[in-house]
């Protein structure tokens, strides 16, 4: 198994969303409505199951993710890397 860099997301709130995209709907269409669900450091604000909120380590930024592959080319792993301290010196 190999991980790859496969792309960026950049955060403007200091959060990032994991989550399947069909179950969100409007919730997330007004960002104060689902913001005053945010509770804790890793919630799930839409309800159990729908989604992730994990805070975005740095804050507001740019952060690289990378896949782990099977040898069949399945992804297995997802990883944002929110520790970015050694890019920067």
């Amino acid at each position: 198994m190999r991980v790859k860099k496969v792309g960026t997301i950049f955060v403007d709130s200091g959060r990032v969303w994991l989550g399947d995209p069909r179950h969100i709907g409007d919730e997330m269409s007004d960002w104060s409505a689902f913001s005053d669900k945010i509770e804790g450091e890793i919630c799930q604000p839409l309800g159990n199951g729908i989604g992730l909120c994990v805070p975005s380590g740095a804050g507001d930024g740019e952060y690289p993710v990378y896949v782990e592959r099977a040898q069949d080319g399945t992804i297995t792993t997802l990883i944002v890397e929110f520790d970015l301290r050694d890019e920067g010196e």
